[in-house]
C-alpha cells in the first residue's frame, strides 16, 4: 500500500499571514490505517527571500484518526480551503463520507477546523473529532458528505458549505434513496 498523498488537494491562506497555505488528502496516514484517510496541511513560504515560494516540505497538521484504527472512513477525500466564518482566515473543510455514526454505517460526516496561525511542523496526529471545531454527521446509510463546496449560496457575501449526500432519502419517497445537497450558512 501507499500513501497516496495529493488525491484531493485545496489551497487557501489558513494562518491570515498573507501567503498561499496547500491542503493534501492521503489516503491512509500510517500502514495500520490503510482506508482511514488522513489530511495534511503545509504553511505557505512567500515568494521572495531564499524559499522562493512553494509550501513547506513538513506538514504543519497532520488531521486523521489518530488512535491508528483503520475504519474506511475515507476522511479528507474531499478537502477544502476558504473563509466560512469571516475571520479572513481560510479554513480548513474535510469530508469523512463512510463514516459509521451514531446514525448507522455510512452515515458520513464533514468536518470544518478554523483557520488559525501555524505552530511548529506535526511531530503526531491531531485527531478528527478533536481537531474539529464544528462537525456534521449524517443519517442513517447516507453517505453524507461524499462531496463539498464552498459557494456563497445565499447570496450574503459569506461562503457557505454544502454537502452532498449521495443515498440520502427524501420524504416524499417515490425515488430511492435520491440523495440530496445540505447548505450549511457561513458566517
Amino acid at each position: 500500500e501507499s500513501m497516496r498523498l495529493g488525491e484531493a488537494i485545496a489551497a487557501g491562506d489558513y494562518d491570515g499571514d498573507g501567503v498561499c497555505d496547500l491542503a493534501a488528502y492521503a489516503v491512509m496516514a500510517n500502514a495500520a490505517t490503510s482506508d482511514s484517510g488522513a489530511v495534511f496541511l503545509y504553511r505557505g513560504r512567500p515568494a521572495e527571500g531564499p524559499d522562493r515560494g512553494g509550501p513547506e516540505e513538513l506538514p504543519r497538521l497532520i488531521w486523521t484518526r489518530a488512535d491508528a484504527v483503520d475504519d474506511n472512513a475515507r476522511f479528507g477525500e474531499d478537502v477544502l480551503l476558504g473563509d466560512l466564518n469571516g475571520d479572513g482566515n481560510a479554513d480548513l473543510v474535510a469530508t469523512r463520507y463512510l463514516h459509521d455514526g451514531a446514525a448507522g454505517t455510512d452515515s458520513g460526516a464533514v468536518y470544518v477546523r478554523y483557520g488559525r496561525g501555524f505552530g511548529e511542523p506535526a511531530t503526531g496526529y491531531t485527531d478528527v473529532d478533536a481537531g474539529a471545531d464544528w462537525s456534521f454527521e449524517g443519517q442513517g446509510s447516507d453517505r453524507g458528505d461524499n462531496a463539498a463546496a464552498l459557494f456563497d449560496y445565499d447570496g450574503h457575501g459569506r461562503l457557505d458549505l454544502l454537502s452532498g449526500d449521495s443515498r440520502a432519502e427524501v420524504m416524499d419517497g417515490t425515488i430511492d434513496r435520491p440523495g440530496m445537497i445540505r447548505v450549511f450558512s457561513g458566517g
